[in-house]
């Protein structure tokens, strides 16, 4: 169950809560997670369709900078597309049957419950974490391009070279890392 709550300074508070964490109907929760990454694989096309184009500018440019945005860029739809993927399969296959009661409904608090269930409870538990790393690594490839553009053209394109591209990743690195860390722990 992943819920999130948003105060804002005037004292007004937004609960967040995933549909899938709620949602007994299991339509909604598939198409939830459809709908979420739809964007990430229209992007991904668009980047495929615009490739070739793409690649011919940056073999003529010979720029490592740019190259090196390129691939990652790619490693990060990959990874984002992968996450979705594994979201709506995991989300399908891993939840527990909570409407298999055999018309039983006097079990007591005491009770596991059936083999089927205690299994089905510790790979959603293996699923939510496995999803949330997912979710973690590619939000840090995101924020190392976004801060990968914003410390070079703070250079005002004056740096070039490998020497440029080394300091931007390092200093690009080190600002994803602290973001990936304070994430990490909110989260787990």
């Amino acid at each position: 169950s992943v819920s999130v709550s948003v105060c804002s300074m005037s004292g007004v508070c937004l609960s967040l809560v995933s549909p899938s964490s709620l949602d007994s109907v299991h339509n909604r929760s598939y198409w939830y997670d459809v709908v979420v990454g739809l964007p990430t694989f229209i992007f991904v096309v668009f980047l495929a369709v615009r490739a070739p184009s793409a690649i011919r500018k940056l073999v003529a440019s010979q720029s490592q900078i740019m190259a090196t945005y390129y691939t990652f860029l790619w490693l990060v739809c990959a990874l984002n597309v992968m996450r979705c993927i594994l979201q709506v399969i995991l989300v399908e296959t891993g939840k527990p049957n909570a409407h298999d009661d055999h018309g039983d409904d006097s079990k007591g608090n005491d009770d596991p419950g059936t083999p089927h269930d205690i299994i089905a409870s510790s790979n959603t538990a293996a699923h939510d974490t496995l999803l949330n790393v997912l979710w973690l690594f590619a939000r840090f490839g995101l924020t190392f391009l976004e801060a990968s553009v914003v410390i070079f053209l703070g250079h005002g394109y004056l740096s070039s070279g490998r020497d440029a591209l080394v300091r931007t990743l390092q200093c690009s690195t080190a600002v994803a890392g602290i973001d990936l860390v304070v994430k990490a722990v909110l989260i787990f």
